[in-house]
């Protein structure tokens, strides 16, 4: 630990604990957990964090000491551990913008090789589904003789449609 002597390693622990506590509040700051000698002088206290989303986490309070004056809290951090959730490595935009634009090629040439697959897929069935008709054959083509008779009753049955009446009622059923 430090050279100073028990009684003042634990007032200059507690003046870190209450500068742990402004920056945290009192139930953000756990346990002490262990303190480092930086340089002569300044060291640094290490509280466990309890706050929300940041397990394994230490408060680390760094308090300068000359031994002549009281000691001074020099700055309170949020530090994490090898064990803590940490957000990834910072990338900058021009690299991001690059791997996207090379993601959006590459999807854009599967896109175009999945259009001709399909497409040449498409020509092999219809070739394969194709049936060349004949007009001579009497077993695929049909005649049909249309008879006088038959094209007067469509000429009778008129080209109404065959909702009409019924809409013709429901107006005549809002009008009363």
């Amino acid at each position: 630990m430090n050279s100073m002597p028990e009684s003042t390693d634990f007032a200059v622990r507690e003046l870190a604990r209450k500068a742990a506590v402004a920056t945290a509040g009192p139930t953000g700051v756990g346990v002490f957990v262990d303190s480092a000698v930086e340089e002569e002088g300044v060291t640094s206290y290490n509280f466990q964090c309890k706050l929300k989303g940041y397990p394994d986490w230490r408060w680390s309070v760094v308090i300068f000491s000359d031994g002549i004056e009281a000691p001074t809290v020099s700055e309170v951090l949020l530090l994490p551990t090898q064990d803590s959730l940490q957000a990834p490595a910072w990338v900058p935009w021009s690299e991001r913008l690059a791997d996207y634009q090379a993601l959006q090629a590459e999807l854009e040439a599967a896109a175009a090789e999945a259009a001709e697959a399909a497409e040449s897929e498409s020509e092999e069935t219809e070739d394969e589904n194709f049936v060349d008709f004949d007009e001579d054959d009497s077993a695929l083509a049909a005649d049909v003789n249309e008879t006088i008779d038959a094209k007067d009753d469509a000429n009778d049955a008129g080209r109404k449609l065959p909702g009409f009446n019924l809409l013709k009622l429901l107006r005549g059923k809002k009008k009363k």
